[in-house]
């Protein structure tokens, strides 16, 4: 998928939106959606994902998306889905976020919900094949430029503009040693990039150990919340980490590619599962 704008630009752009002008796009818009929808490639483990968007064809209020977040003035969503046999939350969450992206470089408000919609409503609103699943959607519109004082309560509520500190996520040889901004060349705007990903409940689970040129990417698995949906989520926020770095890299002309090389850092967190190097060509 290409960007016309720098893709720095665009991250910072970014935030998670909740409200929305309610009134229908016009064909045109649509049509600028559906194209970049059907523009995704395959994930970093060869996994596709289809992305469809739906017209609900009325707003929220009428509509049983699910409670958390509280969105309001949505119409139009885009829905994720996985075959069931195939799925790799990580593939799900690098491709969703490439089409975040692209819609906030149109200017368009986005929010991932992953654990907080109605998948029963959704599932109807599409035509699922056999073990299709959708891991998580996002409505897609028009920002309401005034936000509601909701907005604001769950934004502080969730910190969601707060990252964590460098020292805190990644790390140069093993996981007692931090890495500098300074010893990180020439990654250091990919992994800022990075640092500013979205993730469920702003938990940000990605660690990155820096070993000469190889870039070695962990999950923090552990959580706070007990659901299973929490534990898959966690993988999606890795995928999201891993879209924001490699569209960094590559503009950056750092050309690259993932591979499953495991390193075998000693000693490694318990909580800490390896997902895969970023190696450059």
């Amino acid at each position: 998928m290409d960007f016309k704008k720098p893709i720095e630009e665009i991250i910072r752009k970014r935030y998670s939106c909740r409200t929305y002008i309610n009134e229908k796009l016009d064909e045109n818009s649509i049509g600028k959606i559906n194209d970049f929808l059907q523009l995704t490639e395959k994930g970093p483990f060869n996994n596709r994902v289809k992305f469809i968007l739906v017209d609900t064809g009325k707003t929220e209020e009428k509509l049983k998306i699910g409670t958390y977040g509280m969105i309001s003035g949505a119409r139009y969503f885009i829905v994720g889905i996985m075959n069931k046999k195939s799925i790799n939350f990580t593939d799900f969450g690098y491709l969703m976020e490439k089409i975040i992206l692209k819609a906030t470089e149109l200017d368009y408000g986005t929010v991932w919900l992953g654990s907080a919609f109605n998948t029963k409503t959704f599932s109807n609103l599409v035509d699922l094949e056999d073990n299709d699943i959708i891991p998580a959607i996002s409505p897609i519109g028009k920002i309401a430029r005034n936000k509601r004082n909701v907005d604001k309560i769950i934004s502080w509520w969730i910190k969601a503009r707060k990252r964590k500190k460098w020292v805190d996520l990644f790390f140069i040889d093993q996981f007692t040693k931090p890495l500098t901004v300074e010893k990180s060349a020439p990654f250091a705007l990919p992994l800022e990039m990075l640092r500013l990903a979205p993730s469920a409940r702003n938990d940000q689970p990605w660690r990155v150990v820096k070993i000469n040129d190889l870039l070695h990417f962990y999950l923090k698995t552990q959580s706070k919340y007990s659901l299973e949906i929490y534990k898959s989520m966690r993988f999606i926020d890795i995928g999201i980490a891993m879209s924001h770095f490699e569209l960094t890299a590559k503009e950056k002309q750092l050309d690259g590619k993932w591979v499953v090389k495991n390193p075998q850092i000693v000693p490694q967190p318990k909580n800490y599962k390896y997902i895969a190097t970023w190696i450059t060509k």
